[in-house]
């Protein structure tokens, strides 16, 4: 934390280049978004020593690798603390050089998919996809930028975050804005559920009879039966 005044053991991603890695590291990627000033975490480790294998610079197809290992960890159903250091030390290690947009993109959307369970850095999970989401219309990084090892990266498409930020509003108690995203991604019982967790039942109510009319979803039904409290 930032007021820890002695040295603690901590989980790193020991790893070296195979080929050696001399990269340009004036690329766009997208912004960090920082911990809340009120925070007491650190950004990241900083070791006592340095260590190559914990610093230096690896090779684009290397970083692909270490990503997609990360996302393979991600699919266990069953996760614990310990897990998600792992992936922590994997994703520090893959962002302590950026060498892509892309690579840079998806190591911070795996960041976000571990802090999004932790009380302390799920609100920032929750601004970093914000970021990320809005790197499909605004980001600097240009084709050529973007489109290299796109089929070796574990990113995935415009209405995946978008839904991922739609999960993390309703984790932070943003029911309204959870429920604008889940409108806008056709997702109407998710939609629907939000507004009964803003305390809306009537508006919930309309919006459930609407698209029931529309087509009977059978994930609709259910959120009628709730909202009616009929089985």
């Amino acid at each position: 934390t930032k007021f820890q005044t002695e040295s603690k053991a901590q989980l790193a991603l020991a790893v070296t280049s195979a080929v050696g890695a001399d990269l340009n590291d004036a690329i766009n990627v997208p912004a960090t978004v920082p911990l809340a000033e009120d925070v007491p975490l650190l950004e990241k480790m900083t070791p006592d020593q340095v260590n190559e294998a914990v610093q230096s610079k690896l090779q684009p197809e290397e970083i692909s690798v270490l990503l997609l290992m990360c996302s393979y960890s991600l699919l266990e159903k069953v996760r614990d603390p310990l897990s998600d250091e792992e992936l922590d030390a994997y994703q520090q290690r893959v962002m302590q050089h950026p060498v892509n947009w892309l690579l840079t993109s998806s190591a911070l959307l795996i960041k976000c998919k571990v802090e999004s369970k932790r009380n302390k850095t799920k609100d920032r999970a929750v601004f970093q996809l914000e970021v990320l989401y809005n790197e499909y219309e605004t980001a600097d990084a240009t084709d050529s930028e973007r489109l290299p090892y796109v089929f070796c990266a574990p990113w995935p498409t415009r209405q995946e975050i978008r839904k991922l930020m739609g999960d993390s509003y309703l984790s932070i108690g943003m029911a309204k804005s959870a429920q604008t995203v889940y409108e806008s991604l056709g997702m109407w019982s998710m939609a629907v559920s939000c507004l009964r967790l803003a305390g809306e039942d009537k508006e919930a109510l309309e919006l459930a009879n609407r698209k029931l009319s529309e087509s009977r979803d059978p994930d609709l039904l259910i959120s009628m039966a709730h909202i009616t409290n009929d089985e």
